[in-house]
This record gives C-alpha cells, sequence and structure tokens, in this order.
C-alpha cells in the first residue's frame, strides 16, 4: 500500500488528485441535482406552512379579536390555535370564506379552531378596541 502511495506521489501529486476528481464528479452532479429536488417539495412545505398561518390574524380580525393581547394574555392558547391553524385540512376553504364573507358562519363547520375562536370573541378584554366615532 505504501508503494503504490509512492508511486502516486512520485509521478506527480496532482495526477492522483486529478483522477480522484474526476471520479467524484459525476456522483457530486448528481448530488447536487437530487439536492436541488429535494429542496423544492421542502420550499413549498414551509410557503403553505406560512400561508396557513396567515389565515389565524385575518380569523382574529373577523371576529374583532384584538391579536396583540391575545398574544400578550394567552401566549399557550395562541400556540395552540397557530398548530391546529397549520396542520387544518381546509385551508383554501377558510382562505375562500375569509375573502367572500368573513362574517359568514360556515366556518365553523371546518375549523379545527372553531370553538376555541367563538370563546375568545366572548371575550370583552380580548375585543379590539374600535375608535370613538
Amino acid at each position: 500500500m505504501n508503494a503504490n502511495l509512492q508511486d502516486r506521489t512520485s509521478a506527480g501529486g496532482g495526477a492522483a488528485i486529478d483522477s480522484a476528481a474526476s471520479y467524484w464528479e459525476p456522483w457530486l452532479s448528481m448530488w447536487r441535482a437530487n439536492a436541488l429536488l429535494l429542496v423544492d417539495p421542502w420550499d413549498n412545505v414551509m410557503r403553505a406552512f406560512a400561508e396557513r398561518a396567515l389565515l389565524l390574524p385575518h380569523r382574529l380580525a373577523a371576529l374583532e379579536i384584538d391579536e396583540d393581547k391575545l398574544a400578550r394574555g394567552k401566549p399557550l392558547t395562541v400556540r395552540e390555535l397557530v398548530e391546529r391553524c397549520t396542520t387544518c385540512e381546509s385551508p383554501e376553504q377558510c382562505a375562500w370564506d375569509l375573502r367572500e364573507d368573513p362574517a359568514n358562519p360556515a366556518w365553523q363547520a371546518y375549523c379545527p379552531n372553531a370553538a376555541t375562536l367563538t370563546a375568545l370573541a366572548r371575550l370583552p378584554s380580548l375585543q379590539t378596541t374600535r375608535p370613538a366615532s
């Protein structure tokens, strides 16, 4: 083994490195291509997660729940709401309902947060303050 290593180095160490690089290059190219394929689905997952998480503030606004008061007063509840919202099976329906008619109670039939949000909406301490007219 040492004799083989000496032969390579005496023949010019650069040759051994070049042959190793040419051996690994096709594999590295394939790995890079596969890594890019793996990134795309994760980007989609993160994008979907973020889009679902953005639905919650819109629902809170529709129910006139002050999200800052809720976050300060009930941080664990907010965490549970976000977890349920991001794993919801009906984000498209939720987005459509919020866009078309936020006051329509149809969302309560599919929303995993419906009971909690309805209860929170009844708490005067969490209601948004309306400017005096």
